[in-house]
This record gives C-alpha cells, structure tokens and sequence, in this order.
C-alpha cells in the first residue's frame, strides 16, 4: 500500500480524550451546509477517506451491505488504548434524534447510557442504537477497546422498531 492509515485524535469539547479515531468517510466540505444536525447521516455530505479505507474495504463492504439503513454518512472506527471515553452528549437538539449504529468489537469496553435519573445503564450487547442526547461514555479498562460508529438514514421499517421501543419506555 502507498499510502498511510490516518489516525487522529478524538475530542470531545476540543479536549482529547485518549480515544482515537480512524475515519473511514470524511466530511465533503463542498457541500457543508454548517448544521450538524443534518449532514451526519446524509451520503451526500460525505466522501470515501481512500487513504483508510485502503485498510478497511472489506469493513465498507460489509457496512454497505447492512439492510438497516436507506444510506451511510459519517463512519468511524474508535479505538482506545486502556483509556476511558469522559462522559458526554452528542448534541442537545430537542427536535432532532440521530441515527446510527455503535458496534463494539470487544468486550474490553464498559459502555454505558445514563437514563433521566442519572443511572448508569451498561450495554451488554455488541450492537447498539442510543439516544445520543443522554449522557453516555465508558468506563477506563485495562485492555485496548475497538467499535465502530455509523450514522446513516434507517430503512423505515428498522426506524420503526426503534421508535416502537421508545415509546414502550417512555
């Protein structure tokens, strides 16, 4: 291969947090529209990062196949080296729920979503949805953790389970 896998920093309110970041698809700066809200999970904002996904075409190939969603935007492999992910919201927009998949290729990371009360809630399976307005992060390992997040815009019909289940815990 010529060229070299990118490996950043992730940061969470311009602070690095010992996570790091491989992005597999980059922002199209083109056709930004300057809302967060709206390009996450929208192809058309985003371009293959040729220079990783060098490294990781069968993962895209695999994530194309996926039937869960109508199309792929932002795609990120997080990895930590025995470092916990401080805890956090993605955003506060009270009229926007994001749409993704989080798919932990270990058990090395403690994952967990705090609900309205402030509990910890640890997810216990390898694949997950969230509502990325509550308070989420993981707790520090003594291993390297390794997950993938993908937003993208869900089927209707897999959209539709998720809301059905929300409105069961509400």
């Amino acid at each position: 291969m010529n060229s070299s896998l990118e490996i950043e920093n992730f940061k969470l309110n311009h602070r690095d947090t010992g996570v790091h970041k491989i992005q597999l698809t980059r922002r199209n700066n083109l056709t930004y529209c300057g809302d967060e809200r709206y390009i996450r999970g929208k192809s058309k904002y985003w371009s293959i990062c040729n220079e990783n996904v060098n490294y990781f075409s069968e993962t895209i190939s695999l994530i194309n196949n996926f039937s869960l969603f109508l199309e792929t935007g932002r795609i990120l492999i997080l990895y930590s080296t025995k470092h916990e992910t401080p805890e956090h919201v993605d955003h506060s927009y009270s009229d926007f729920l994001q749409e993704f998949i989080w798919i932990r290729l270990d058990n090395n990371k403690r994952f967990y979503v705090k609900d309205f009360l402030g509990v910890k809630h640890f997810v216990e399976c390898s694949c997950v949805w969230f509502d990325s307005r509550s308070l989420h992060g993981t707790e520090n390992s003594i291993f390297p953790s390794l997950s993938i997040r993908i937003d993208g815009i869900f089927e209707s019909s897999f959209r539709e389970v998720i809301y059905k289940y929300i409105q069961t815990k509400l």
